[in-house]
């Protein structure tokens, strides 16, 4: 067994998707634990979400996946972050000769893209439903319905996502934890 603990505020897109990948390859070996004590956000989501079991603490939370990228925008001094969705929301309006952000919407949209794979191809692994997998991935990275931002707590995904997750947390994983 591989115990995965999870309590994170998110993370970046590629290292992500290569320990997405290896874990759906460790699946074929072992049986994953996640366990989400307080916070799994953004890729710390698609992480829990390769657990064959899923277990969410009473205060744990999960949030929509949802890539961001840091731009160094003219005029300003700092660099600045925006999610995928926002970015791709800015598309029709930024003229045809601004190709620096009609770049960056470019990108978004692969992102965002890649996001809305991956976690497919997650929730396929796992075996559910066409019809479940849609939702979660509706839910987790549309960006329509609920922002980068958003927590899920346990009663929504379960009853609204159907994730088969569980409120096992065992008292070591909180003490783990305690010590970051």
């Amino acid at each position: 067994n591989i115990n995965l603990v999870i309590h994170v505020d998110g993370g970046l897109k590629f290292p992500n998707e290569i320990m997405t990948r290896s874990l759906l390859e460790f699946q074929k070996k072992f049986q994953i634990v996640s366990y989400v004590p307080f916070k799994a956000f953004s890729c710390g989501t698609l992480l829990a979400l390769c657990g064959s079991k899923i277990c969410i603490g009473l205060y744990g939370f999960i949030s929509p996946i949802d890539s961001q990228h840091t731009f160094n925008v003219p005029n300003m001094t700092n660099s600045v972050r925006y999610s995928s969705r926002n970015i791709m929301n800015l598309g029709d309006e930024i003229s045809s000769t601004d190709n620096i952000y009609k770049m960056m919407v470019f990108e978004a949209k692969q992102y965002h893209e890649s996001d809305r794979n991956l976690l497919t191809e997650v929730m396929k692994y796992h075996k559910y439903s066409d019809e479940i997998i849609a939702n979660i991935v509706k839910c987790l990275s549309s960006g329509e319905i609920y922002y980068h931002d958003y927590i899920f707590g346990f009663e929504f995904i379960k009853q609204n996502m159907k994730l088969n997750i569980f409120r096992e947390m065992p008292q070591e994983i909180y003490d783990l934890v305690s010590l970051l």
